[in-house]
């Protein structure tokens, strides 16, 4: 991590990070994406860091793309649907992606009980495709299910999800889809920056009982 410096962006930090972990491509048109692929765009947890992963089922024209992934259920509505003008609501509207708790915290009031589920949605990707921050994550065809199973898989889920951010979050979810495995790189590295925190904050706190114990005792030695 020494070679990123205080001016670097937060997007140039999580591109870093997702190099680290996984291969993958950044999509920047439509066409790049098809059905049952798995992708990822920023958070708005953790300083952008971290990922919120989505199956790819079907694209609905233009930037629009019919996904299933993990989300905050906010209210007790069904999936949102195409308005009678044609166009298609934001995900946000009925539902607040995952992301470890960051915009989970937003979705209620403090205290109340956050639910999530794996509901399958139309979104749009058009800011992500723009921003180069949408990711599509790259497998070798021994390593991963065909498309129509990837989407099986992900429909068979349909409904509660039992969210856990280190043991049970979007990208396992996303990754059992694919693989049959459930992987989470980016807990894997949320539990190693925990870890290190822990260790740091240690540090300083026993270099800080130490000064005040010399300081003390040089004081009662006068």
């Amino acid at each position: 991590m020494s070679e990123f410096t205080n001016t670097r962006s937060r997007e140039e930090l999580q591109a870093y990070l997702l190099r680290r972990m996984s291969k993958f491509t950044i999509v920047r048109s439509p066409k790049e994406l098809r059905a049952g692929d798995h992708i990822s765009w920023p958070t708005q947890s953790l300083l952008g860091i971290l990922s919120h992963h989505a199956i790819v089922v079907v694209a609905r024209g233009g930037n629009w793309f019919k996904v299933i992934e993990v989300c905050v259920d906010q209210r007790d509505e069904p999936v949102p649907k195409r308005s009678s003008s044609g166009s298609w609501p934001a995900s946000s509207d009925s539902y607040a992606l995952c992301g470890y708790a960051g915009n989970a915290g937003n979705a209620r009031n403090a205290g109340d009980a956050v639910f999530y589920r794996v509901c399958e949605q139309v979104v749009d990707l058009g800011e992500h495709m723009r921003n180069g921050v949408l990711c599509r994550y790259d497998y070798e065809p021994s390593e991963c299910n065909e498309p129509f199973e990837v989407i099986q898989n992900a429909r068979s889920k349909i409904g509660k999800f039992d969210y856990d951010e280190f043991n049970n979050n979007c990208e396992h979810f996303a990754r059992w889809c694919k693989t049959g495995n459930k992987v989470s790189h980016q807990a894997e590295w949320a539990n190693i920056l925990l870890e290190a925190s822990c260790a740091f904050l240690v540090e300083v706190f026993s270099r800080i009982s130490g000064f005040a114990s010399g300081h003390g005792a040089r004081a009662a030695h006068k």
